[in-house]
């Protein structure tokens, strides 16, 4: 008897390859859509264990502490509430001509506890909005800066809208209120719902 050889015909990885091909591009979108919310969300995760970093630090501390959200961690820096860069120190790292480049330092003027890139998190299209860009905590925990009410930080991606807003981007809110709680939350989701914003 002969022996027949094993293997596939032309048709076969003709059909194989038009089967990958099509899974490939119902895949896409929610893979494009999952990345920009992974984006959005390593964003809202890192500004929120600084806040709760700085709060801690205060406490441990018994000290006035601040978590600033700055332009840029390079010397010259300005306070902004529309950057992901954010530092934690003891002094205003913008008062004496923006040291942000300065190393982490518990004697060095401005006293840098910590400090993170935004670009390290997340890509250049997460947008931040913050209420304010200076949160200052006394050494009970609690929230000093102005506003005197809840302060909040949104993010949002830049490449899609909200679904609040009838879009696909899952934005979230940092909420910060004046007793020091440092919570994250969905605009989208009903009030009601433990993960929506109140």
């Amino acid at each position: 008897m002969l022996k027949q050889d094993k293997g596939f015909t032309l048709v076969e990885l003709l059909i194989t390859l038009l089967i990958i091909a099509v899974l490939l591009a119902i895949s896409i979108p929610n893979i494009s859509t999952w990345v920009r919310n992974a984006s959005v969300r390593a964003n809202a995760e890192s500004l929120q264990s600084g806040l709760q970093m700085a709060r801690t630090e205060a406490i441990r501390r018994n000290n006035i502490v601040r978590f600033q959200i700055v332009s840029t961690l390079a010397s010259g820096c300005t306070t902004s509430t529309s950057s992901a860069n954010w530092i934690i120190s003891l002094d205003d790292v913008t008062a004496n001509g923006g040291a942000c480049n300065e190393s982490a330092s518990e004697t060095n003027t401005p006293r840098i506890i910590q400090k993170k890139p935004g670009a390290e998190v997340s890509d250049a299209r997460t947008n931040v909005t913050a209420d304010t860009a200076v949160f200052v905590f006394n050494g009970l925990g609690q929230r000093t800066s102005a506003p005197t009410t809840n302060a909040s930080i949104n993010i949002t991606h830049s490449s899609g809208s909200c679904n609040a807003d009838g879009g696909t981007v899952r934005c979230l809110r940092l909420v910060v209120s004046r007793a020091g709680q440092i919570r994250m939350c969905d605009p989208d989701r009903d009030a009601t719902d433990p993960m929506g914003c109140q």
